[in-house]
């Protein structure tokens, strides 16, 4: 399910009214967007109209990675299930970290398996 297109979808399934979707919809959503991209999109076009929440994570939370550990990182995201960790990470960011009261030295693995536990 998650790879069929949104406009299949919407047309086929929902049964929305050709014109009402052409009305709405881009040549690059017709053509790309699946439903497995949903979330994707919506938080993306939020961020158009509203700014990226992200901008409000404290500042102690955002120095940037050394080239050793985004070297590392990169390798290791091979291995993550990223669809499941983005957005436990985002959710976290914006839930615990637009204040400054937890240590930056924390484990982040630690932090995002207590929301999580899956993870």
């Amino acid at each position: 399910q998650g790879q069929t297109l949104l406009s299949q979808y919407m047309l086929g399934t929902l049964m929305l009214d050709p014109s009402d979707w052409a009305a709405s919809t881009t040549r690059t959503v017709e053509a790309s967007v699946r439903l497995c991209h949903l979330q994707a999109l919506y938080l993306h076009l939020e961020e158009i109209m509203h700014g990226s929440p992200l901008d409000n994570v404290h500042h102690k939370y955002r120095e940037s990675l050394t080239p050793e550990l985004d070297e590392q990182l990169n390798k290791a995201a091979a291995e993550m299930l990223l669809p499941v960790l983005l957005p436990v990470l985002r959710d976290f960011l914006l839930d615990q970290l637009v204040e400054g009261k937890w240590d930056e030295n924390a484990s982040l693995k630690e932090w995002l398996r207590y929301c999580d536990p899956e993870i």
